[in-house]
């Protein structure tokens, strides 16, 4: 595992002499090598496996090419603390990319998904944790197809098998298949069509309806415009009406305003008209009892 990230890592590397015999002693420049350790089996394979990993670091630019600038390092899982794996691409000056999935925890993953760049599939190309450098075994046989599922602020994602304790490196081919877009779908589909129609036909009768009732309510307006006025001419022939009667002088009696002069004398006047209405009554009905009494006489 540590290997496999210094291997894959950006910059150079450097070892001391015995590491790849797998010693446990540290190293001593008055003694010679410890390459008796060869002659046990877990040995040997760890041998084999730093041979293989060194040859396939010198066959793949990408993991030595561009070492100094960001332009050959990208990290796809850079904060999934909670596994303990770190996912990264390393470039080379041409644009080929090295998908590298380190495991530092001894937990294997069967379907880990990550976001990646947009091709086909991924294919293992190199796994530290194959039986013979002394691993578990759990590789990807077979390629692992890209589909366009978000995943880690990509578009397209894939999923693969990380062992424990191990390092995979994934290289990219082929061309994904481009985005399905849904307004294409929809517009394919002859039930996409019939649902599209009727939503505009809805919204453009809601428009003509909103605009018949905004031209209706001035027109609704005028008749109480005109109940308005009658009721105004109603009240200017009341405050009218007070005006056109004419007081007769019996009902005129003095006020408290007037001069008392002025109020004596107008007194007078009234009691003198009252007195001749009264005589004139009486002499009136004295006349008609006269007439009677003598055509009751001559009939006799």
């Amino acid at each position: 595992l540590l290997r496999g990230y210094q291997m894959t890592h950006p910059g150079k590397k450097l070892s001391f002499m015995g590491v790849e015999l797998g010693t446990e002693a540290e190293w001593a420049s008055h003694k010679g090598l410890d390459w008796h350790l060869l002659e046990n089996e877990d040995n040997q394979k760890l041998n084999r496996f730093i041979k293989d990993m060194n040859r396939f670091y010198h066959e793949n630019p990408q993991m030595w090419e561009i070492d100094f600038s960001w332009e050959g390092f990208e990290w796809l899982v850079p904060d999934d603390n909670h596994n303990n794996v770190v996912v990264f691409t390393r470039k080379d000056k041409a644009g080929k990319e090295l998908v590298c999935a380190i495991n530092f925890s001894p937990n294997a993953y069967e379907d880990y998904r990550f976001g990646c760049p947009a091709v086909k599939e991924y294919v293992e190309v190199f796994n530290s944790d194959r039986p013979e450098y002394g691993g578990s075994g759990v590789t990807n046989d077979t390629p692992c197809p890209v589909s366009w599922i978000p995943s880690h602020d990509k578009e397209s994602s894939v999923s693969v098998r990380i062992p424990p304790l191990g390092a995979v490196f994934l290289v990219g081919q082929g061309k994904l298949r481009a985005k399905p877009k849904p307004r294409k779908k929809a517009a394919d589909d002859g039930e996409g069509k019939s649902e599209k129609a009727p939503v505009k036909k809805k919204t453009v009768v809601k428009k003509t309806d909103e605009k018949k009732v905004t031209e209706k309510k001035p027109t609704e307006k005028k008749p109480t415009e005109k109940k308005a006025t009658v009721k105004k001419t109603t009240a200017k022939k009341t405050e009218e009406k007070p005006e056109e009667k004419t007081p007769s002088l019996l009902k005129i009696e003095p006020t408290a305003r007037l001069a008392p002069a002025v109020s004596d004398a107008i007194a007078a006047k009234i009691t003198a008209a009252k007195e001749i209405e009264k005589n004139t009554a009486t002499a009136a009905t004295k006349s008609t009892t006269g007439k009677k009494t003598t055509s009751r006489s001559k009939k006799v």
